[in-house]
């Protein structure tokens, strides 16, 4: 950013960019920044200084404010206690509904005493159905939101540590009492936001799901097919209340004031009070909550007479919520929220200008400011979701006009149930018509060839430099090189359009220069699982398994993928899958729907479940190579050598684990055992091989994957012997109900002179393998 454009914004918006720069800092992966406590004392040196006149330790100052304020937000989520409960794990408990039951009893708790050392706050719970009693509508007769309720669960752990404490796990609630219903308990705002969601689902039947989110902010319902069509037509901003519904709530009452007749005055005082009241009513989520003090400042200003800055309003509502909980910085919809502003305020006027004036107002500006905003989230939502959807800046055209009054529909639709229920239903209709044209629409875009695209991290830091270098090339033409005398706009176009051309075909091999000849080994946190990815020096990128998924969790869909995303991943030369069970071919159909894949290896048998079925199918459909991961084969990628070593052709009708492919991987001197779940039997097999043939010493390696996450049926003496690994890595969920890995194995690879990684306690696991150098080895936390 130039200091003349930074020059030109309010103090406060400087001040709210630089924090921000500093909140960028603590939370980027990886990333070297000072202990909050070393960052506030030198925020505080900072300050004093600015105070006596050094100019540049004011902005230091706030700099590591924001390093100190998010470190300490982001530290406090890591140790939250939710996070600690032992998978499997058996809980009394006695908490509040917060969020309706869906049809499969997919709910929310808010935890207030347990016996999981006391643990409290807000869970993911499954009530299940003949918890409600012996009433065949068992359905039904789930409690509201509201209600508190006695009870006991298993804890299902998601095995690996997410950014939200909330989705450290699943409470399955299999015997519970209601102890107070939504009317008569300690949460009256609960029991109405409750209230609303039945009536919701009473009147709006199979379209309920997206009233709710439209009205309600509960997402929670939505089919996850539904959400992605959304999210791939650029429509997902939609279902979530942000600055569109609170800002065309307080345009409807600051009218109907005025037709009214009330002063201006007054209808400020109450747009901001019912929008308030709204807000707060939902549980004021982040976007919301920054929309509702936007408004609140503009109007207040406005009733001062005081000039009101759209950048100095967004930046004192992003300080305010900020101050009043740090973390919300880690959010995605604030992020996408304030990004989403950014743009309007940034980039929606010059594009608008730019646009041919002879198109209609309207046109004009909705255009500019659906690109404005596509512009500034799409790092964003490239960043989290690795997917961008251009196709949104014309489905907005329409979706969002459909919005406009289907949202007022159905607030006059729910008033009117209060007292009315039959015309109610009647009007219910006419509004659920105004949904299908939402979803519809979301339908359309979503099937439009290259609407949307998956996209690497990489491409997202090009296009981010693209635009700044477009910008900084129109920025530095647009003023005149003479009195009376300028360069031409459609110049200063074509300038703007080739340097960003140029950034775009550069950054992919400044990009990819980063392996530095380097063998690359990631063991991705997956939780309870196998998901390993290694990077050729050249580039070229193999995965040996996708991770878990179950029916709560795809691991590949919200671990692997995005991962891989991240790293820069085009496509997938060879996937390895050691064998069928859901902890390790789970997420390989997410996987392969967002990154090509050129070659499959398994272990070639008929195992019977329908995973490894599927995958099967889909191969032979997209007629893509397979190759059987017979003892004595191999392949070959830019210098990186996978030898199979396991299962033997002749092995019959063994145990699945024992059939896991196990391989030996090669890269110059530097040599690795790759185990999947194999364990002692399949070990045996291994060594007695070795030992016919004279090869023994080839399983004489530097780093072993453990077999079977730690099972004590594996990694016996024996192989330990034969293997002698110097680094050991156990890819294991958190908290896992197995117990997992062993302690016997733990002590024997510790007498072995094994360093241990574990996922479960060090995140994901990154190892660089240079010629001649040690081993490098990276951890996520």
């Amino acid at each position: 950013m130039s200091a003349g454009l930074l020059a030109r914004l309010p103090p406060l918006a400087i001040v709210a960019l630089i924090y921000a720069l500093g909140a960028a800092l603590a939370l980027a992966p990886g990333a070297r920044v000072p202990p909050p406590s070393l960052a506030l004392a030198l925020a505080g040196v900072a300050g004093a200084l600015s105070l006596r006149g050094v100019r540049a330790a004011a902005p230091i100052a706030w700099l590591l404010v924001g390093v100190a304020a998010t470190s300490i937000a982001v530290d406090q989520r890591a140790r939250d206690c939710r996070f600690e409960i032992d998978d499997g794990a058996r809980i009394a408990f006695r908490g509040t509904l917060t969020v309706m039951a869906a049809a499969d009893g997919d709910a929310t708790l808010r935890i207030e005493e347990s016996d999981a050392r006391g643990c409290t706050g807000d869970v993911r719970a499954k009530l299940r159905a003949r918890a409600a009693g012996s009433d065949p509508a068992a359905a039904e007769a789930l409690p509201l939101p509201g209600a508190e309720l006695r009870g006991q669960g298993r804890w299902m752990a998601s095995g690996f540590v997410a950014h939200d404490p909330q989705y450290a796990g699943t409470l399955f609630v299999d015997r519970f009492e209601q102890i107070a219903d939504a009317g008569r308990g300690h949460h009256p705002l609960l029991a109405m936001r409750g209230a609303a969601q039945h009536r919701v689902r009473e009147l709006f039947g199979n379209r309920a799901a997206v009233v709710e989110a439209l009205v309600l902010a509960r997402m929670e319902s939505i089919d996850p097919v539904l959400r992605e069509r959304y999210a791939q037509s650029g429509l997902a901003h939609l279902l979530s209340i942000s600055g569109t519904h609170v800002g065309l709530i307080a345009a409807l009452l600051i009218a109907g004031a005025a037709s009214a007749g009330a002063s201006p005055a007054a209808g400020s005082v109450v747009a901001i009070a019912i929008t308030w009241a709204y807000v707060l009513f939902l549980g004021a989520p982040a976007a919301a909550a920054r929309a509702a003090l936007m408004l609140t400042l503009f109007l207040a200003a406005r009733l001062m007479q005081r000039p009101a800055r759209a950048s100095a309003i967004l930046a004192a509502a992003g300080i305010a919520l900020v101050a009043w909980d740090p973390s919300v910085l880690t959010q995605v919809g604030f992020q996408l929220s304030f990004a989403g502003m950014i743009g309007l305020i940034a980039f929606a006027p010059p594009i608008g200008r730019a646009l041919p004036s002879q198109l209609p107002h309207w046109l004009r500006d909705g255009i500019a400011g659906g690109l404005g905003a596509t512009l500034a989230t799409a790092p964003v939502s490239a960043l989290h979701f690795q997917q961008i959807a251009p196709i949104g800046i014309a489905a907005n055209l329409v979706a969002v006009p459909a919005m406009a009054v289907a949202v007022p529909a159905i607030g006059v639709c729910m008033l009117v149930s209060t007292f009315w229920p039959g015309a109610a239903h009647f009007l219910a209709g006419g509004s659920s018509l105004l949904v299908g044209v939402l979803d519809r629409t979301a339908e359309v875009a979503a099937a439009v060839p290259y609407g949307h695209a998956h996209v690497t991290a990489d491409l997202a830091i090009a296009m981010t430099l693209a635009g700044i270098a477009a910008a900084a090339a129109l920025r530095g033409m647009a003023a005149p090189v003479a009195p009376g005398r300028g360069v031409r706009r459609p110049v200063r176009r074509v300038a703007a359009a080739l340097a960003a051309s140029a950034v775009l075909l550069a950054w992919p091999a400044a990009a990819d220069g980063g392996g530095n000849g380097a063998l690359e080994i990631h063991v991705i946190d997956v939780g309870q699982g196998d998901a390993i990815a290694l990077r050729t020096p050249h580039g070229a990128w193999m995965l040996i398994d996708g991770g878990p998924r179950s029916a709560t969790w795809d691991a590949g869909a919200r671990r692997v993928a995005p991962y891989l995303l991240r790293h820069g991943v085009r496509r997938i030369e060879v996937l390895v899958v050691t064998h069928p069970d859901a902890d390790h071919i789970g997420g390989v159909a997410a996987v392969e729907s967002r990154i090509p894949v050129m070659r499959i290896v398994d272990p070639g048998r008929v195992f019977g479940k329908d995973m490894h079925s599927d995958l099967l199918t889909d191969a032979h459909d997209d007629r893509r190579a397979w190759l059987v991961a017979d003892a004595g084969r191999g392949l070959s990628i830019d210098g990186v050598r996978l030898e199979f070593l396991h299962p033997s052709p002749e092995i019959g009708d063994w145990e699945t684990n024992e059939l896991s492919v196990v391989m030996r991987l090669e890269f110059g001197d530097f040599t690795m055992l790759l185990t999947g779940d194999a364990g002692a039997p399949a070990e045996r097999a291994i060594l007695q091989h070795a030992r016919r043939s004279g090869t023994l010493g080839r399983l004489d390696v530097d780093v072993l994957k453990v077999g079977h996450h730690g099972s004590r049926s594996s990694t016996t003496p024996e192989w330990l012997a034969a293997s002698k690994p110097e680094v050991a890595l156990i890819p294991v969920g958190r908290g896992n109900r197995y117990g997992h890995p062993h302690p016997a194995v733990v002590e024997r690879l510790e007498h072995a002179g094994a360093q241990i990684y574990r996922t479960d306690l060090q995140g994901d696991v990154v190892m660089r393998v240079r010629p001649g150098r040690p081993i490098e080895v990276t951890t996520s936390r």
